[in-house]
């Protein structure tokens, strides 16, 4: 019952917390058969939350077994159907695999039900924009639950792409991107050890999730930052949360591709390109350029301001007192995020909870209507601050262009072959 009032909250504190949610590919989830979702984990304990918010049939998630330890934990975060996992190094070896049989166990009931299960196979976290190499414990999970039984369940491994714009802070965009299923099985082969097949299992998943992650090259997520706000720039503004395409996110991994390549390589044409176009905004204080917002768009914008930002604030207080929390307590930096989402939620809830409680008992029906009329209307504020920012940027950049005229043709130059080389796929 917990998981699911929890997620009803999640929902809709998404919609302030994040500007907008692209989601491919859940058609590829299995509707009625055993799933492990298999994705990497860039953001702590967020990804995990985010991900069983949005995905239709309730999804349980895989997390470290030291959370666990203690009596009102392990209620806690059961209720809240997540599944302990230990790891050899957070324990003694004996008492890491009696635990895991036990999960392993929850599993093969669970999977015998047609559950969808979640997994991170990096183990850890790392707030970095880049996939690390794989551990093979999905594999033997996977070769676990399908060896019980005499062999008659079969596990979909369903790949998922988890990225983010930014890190440490509200107002990001979030990119889920789901691959058909792979199977185990697929890579049994006659004569050969079952660790042969989860060897090749394990290459064959860590293929698949490079192509749903923006994989940066390490030394270059400057460049890679300043050529995806090239890119954001072209972007039709959405103005709602949740998008169904991956098409954005395809082109932040083409370039991220292009600058692997041009690493590998030891080339530097389109890190030229980024090297100047990073120079003359720098030179001139340049802000990010933006599409310029239509007259009407503009306009309803201004009238909506006051309401969305009053709303907004009060998110923001909540948000920032999670801030300062982390700020003191957290050293390891992919749980900032998490704690600073968690935090803030908690206070959102309660204050949600007690005005409506009050309101309720009081009568005031309408003003419980208008009280949480006003509070949703923070979830507009995203989009009408990017609407006056667009204006206001466009501003600068005439201005720039009119004072600067060779600076500004050498800034177009650069941003022109950025853009056609992404285009191309660097051909």
């Amino acid at each position: 019952m917990l998981y699911y009032v929890i997620k009803i909250f999640i929902q809709l504190y998404n919609r302030v917390y994040f500007k907008r949610m692209y989601i491919s590919g859940e058609e590829h989830i299995p509707k009625a058969k055993p799933a492990l979702i298999a994705a990497n984990h860039p953001n702590g304990f967020l990804d995990g939350t985010i991900v069983t918010s949005l995905t239709k049939k309730a999804t349980l998630i895989f997390v470290r077994g030291d959370v666990f330890k203690k009596a009102w934990s392990n209620l806690v975060l059961r209720s809240l159907k997540l599944i302990p996992i230990f790891r050899v190094r957070d324990g003694e070896v004996r008492e890491s695999v009696v635990q895991n049989n036990r999960s392993y166990d929850q599993l093969y009931d669970l999977f015998q039900k047609d559950q969808h299960v979640m997994i991170f196979p990096e183990g850890d976290s790392a707030p970095e924009k880049r996939l690390r190499t794989l551990r093979k414990g999905t594999a033997r999970i996977v070769n676990d639950m399908e060896g019980r039984n005499d062999k008659q369940l079969t596990v979909a491994v369903v790949p998922l792409g988890i990225n983010y714009s930014f890190y440490q802070g509200f107002g990001k965009e979030l990119f889920l991107n789901f691959q058909e299923p792979i199977f185990l099985n697929d890579f049994r082969e006659e004569g050969k050890s079952d660790s042969h097949a989860m060897n090749m299992f394990t290459r064959a998943l860590h293929t698949r999730l490079k192509e749903l992650v923006v994989h940066v090259p390490l030394g270059y997520e400057t460049l890679a930052e300043t050529g995806f706000d090239v890119l954001r720039a072209e972007q039709t503004p959405v103005n709602r949360l949740v998008v169904k395409n991956n098409q954005w996110f395809k082109q932040q991994h083409r370039l991220a591709e292009l600058l692997q390549d041009e690493a590998q390589n030891g080339t530097s044409v389109l890190t030229d390109h980024l090297r100047g176009y990073q120079t003359i905004r720098e030179k001139h204080q340049l802000p990010r350029a933006m599409p310029a917002p239509g007259a009407l768009k503009l306009m309803l914008s201004l009238i909506w301001f006051v309401p969305s930002v009053l709303s907004w604030f009060i998110f923001k207080l909540s948000f920032e007192f999670g801030k300062r929390i982390a700020d003191r307590t957290i050293k390891k930096m992919e749980l900032y995020d998490s704690v600073m989402y968690g935090i803030g939620m908690a206070i959102n809830l309660v204050l949600d909870l007690v005005m409506l409680i009050g309101l309720l008992i009081t009568g005031a029906w309408l003003g419980a209507l208008l009280y949480y009329a006003f509070r949703w209307q923070a979830a507009l504020f995203a989009h009408i601050q990017d609407t006056l920012l667009a204006w206001n940027n466009g501003l600068i950049w005439k201005k720039f262009s009119m004072n600067h005229p060779e600076d500004a043709a050498s800034i177009l130059t650069h941003r022109k072959a950025v853009l056609e080389a992404v285009q191309s796929g660097g051909k």
